[in-house]
């Protein structure tokens, strides 16, 4: 009798023991390197390893027992362990993401699409304004105005005979500026007009600058040019 209340506490600390590793192995789904699928047959283990020491609670003796204390015991502590060392290096890594993108943005370019309007360009936008014409184009500049160099800077132009051509202007340093020309007025996804630059900076990261552009509703020989947007982008968006 004595025996069988001795087996029936230790095996209540078992299925406490195991049914405790399978919930901090469900919370810990998403925290850690356990997934969704491990964490699924831990708790199935655990739960038949629980039914089949029940059943059998009256086979097993007091040295088995203290063993399988022994060995949850040692389960615990190597999975605390493997959890702090995970813990550490993802602190690690995430410190390193963290150096890369600091010394990414020490080198980073930001190209500005500014206007560069004359009297003689600025009747003629107007008039292209007035006519809805949005295939002259807007004279503008490229400006560098981020901290590092910009490689391989294109737009797009307005050649003389009214078409459009991509554009080279090489690599602008910092304060940079490109000779001004009449860039070319690109239609984006959402059917909005914009003028927009490609580069890339000395990681070998390709960017892309662009300014949302329409005509002015109260005046129709007005263009409004938008804020300057510059995302990321992949190496097959380059045009």
């Amino acid at each position: 009798m004595v025996a069988l209340e001795f087996n029936d506490i230790v095996l209540a600390v078992i299925m406490a023991l195991v049914f405790a590793l399978c919930i901090f192995a469900l919370r810990r789904v998403r925290a850690t390197f356990i997934s969704m699928r491990t964490a699924i047959v831990l708790m199935v283990a655990g739960v038949l390893v629980a039914i089949y020491l029940w059943y059998n609670r009256h086979m097993v003796g007091p040295a088995d027992w203290s063993q399988m204390l022994l060995v949850v015991g040692l389960i615990i502590v190597t999975t605390m362990y493997a959890v702090s060392a995970f813990r550490q290096a993802h602190a690690s890594i995430k410190m390193a993401e963290e150096m890369r993108e600091q010394r990414y943005d020490g080198a980073r370019p930001v190209v500005d699409i500014q206007r560069k309007e004359e009297l003689d360009t600025r009747i003629r936008e107007a008039l292209a304004a007035e006519s809805r014409e949005t295939s002259y184009g807007l004279h503008c500049v490229l400006r560098n105005i981020g901290l590092g160099p910009a490689l391989d800077v294109c737009s797009f132009i307005q050649t003389p005979g009214g078409e459009r051509k991509r554009w080279e202007f090489g690599t602008l340093p910092t304060e940079g500026e490109t000779e001004r020309e009449r860039l070319s007025l690109l239609q984006s996804n959402n059917n909005q007009w914009e003028l927009v630059a490609y580069y890339r900076d000395v990681y070998g990261r390709a960017f892309k600058s662009s300014r949302e552009v329409n005509i002015d509703e109260l005046d129709n020989t007005k263009w409004n040019v938008g804020p300057l947007r510059v995302r990321l982008i992949k190496e097959e968006e380059l045009p």
